[in-house]
């Protein structure tokens, strides 16, 4: 069984999405599972609502092809606005989708609540970076915790009055706080760098003791998950797939003074953390054996005229949107 994945990848700091799907096309390259030719592949990932335009034509051309959906967000959670784009997403995944992959839990409730009718396979699988971490345990004794915070998004979503609060009033001589990405706000006493490669956010991770997060309603930050992998204690705000990820309450805050809490109760030794999340070989195997689940058991040999039609409508629609350049912006979220 070979894969295609219809995403154009991007080399370099990206967002998260990009990242997960670079690191699972390498990762079915590694097996023989991935082919770039289109007509040999078994299985077309696709992803959220990239390159739908696309995807309708090749489920006109290859009906026989299994169409496995990645979906993201909603974007309705992040953005409180563009109701109808997730809208579209959805229509998209009946009329093409054999199978839907979730990242979380939330992902998939938040989109059935707005309108998601999924008729098809569905399974969670969470994402996994692809760079292996060497963990190390954190003992801070009389030095101050390295706290690292990082967003690709300058969205005001991503957490940022929240880090701004903490610039403005938490005592840095207790705590050293870097932030790495782009963000809205000049910060005082964080200290910032831009966006960084794979590479290198690694050696920043690996120097860094806590990882923070506070943006809302992300599905499955692949930022947190690095953070985990590399042995960082993270903490998160309880909202989206956060929980879910940490799978420990006492790192989870609902405002800043039960944030402030936790990161003294870590200096303090009062909070150990471990967890192992999987890392990008097993959540390879499960998109691997999810696939072809829904491969064995496609009903639909062929495809219809009247499915044919209602493809071409779909298309033309969506061409119709498309020429609002806006209307799939969503790279920063």
């Amino acid at each position: 069984m070979k894969f295609n994945i219809v995403f154009e990848i991007k080399e370099g700091p990206w967002g998260g999405g990009n990242q997960f799907l670079k690191a699972l096309k390498c990762e079915l390259i590694k097996r023989d599972l991935y082919t770039k030719n289109i007509h040999e592949a078994d299985v077309l990932l696709f992803n959220s609502h990239h390159h739908l335009d696309q995807i309708i034509s090749l489920k006109y051309k290859f009906p026989l092809k299994t169409f496995i959906h990645r979906i993201d967000g909603p974007i309705f959670t992040i953005r409180n606005k563009n109701l109808e784009i997730d809208k579209f997403i959805f229509k998209i995944n009946s009329e093409i989708a054999d199978g839907s992959i979730f990242q979380s839990n939330f992902s998939k409730k938040e989109s059935e609540a707005i309108g998601l009718k999924n008729s098809n396979k569905t399974d969670i699988i969470m994402n996994a970076p692809s760079l292996l971490f060497e963990k190390k345990k954190k003992k801070f004794n009389f030095r101050k915790p390295e706290v690292l915070i990082s967003s690709w998004s300058d969205n005001l979503n991503k957490g940022f009055e929240t880090y701004s609060y903490l610039d403005n009033n938490l005592d840095f001589n207790d705590f050293s706080i870097k932030f790495i990405g782009n963000t809205p706000y000049e910060f005082k006493n964080i200290k910032c760098q831009g966006p960084m490669n794979s590479n290198s956010l690694k050696k920043e991770l690996i120097k860094s003791d806590i990882y923070l997060t506070a943006s809302v309603n992300d599905p499955c930050s692949n930022s947190l998950i690095e953070a985990i992998h590399s042995g960082l204690i993270p903490i998160a705000i309880n909202s989206g797939g956060h929980p879910e990820i940490i799978n420990d309450n006492r790192l989870v805050f609902s405002n800043i003074q039960d944030l402030i809490y936790i990161l003294y109760e870590i200096k303090k030794g009062n909070i150990n953390y471990q967890c192992n999340l999987p890392n990008i070989s097993s959540i390879t195997e499960k998109y691997v054996t999810f696939s072809k689940k829904v491969k064995l058991s496609k009903k639909t040999k062929t495809i219809s005229k009247t499915k044919k039609i209602k493809l071409l409508i779909t298309k033309f629609i969506l061409d119709l949107r498309l020429k609002s350049q806006d209307y799939f912006n969503y790279g920063n979220r």
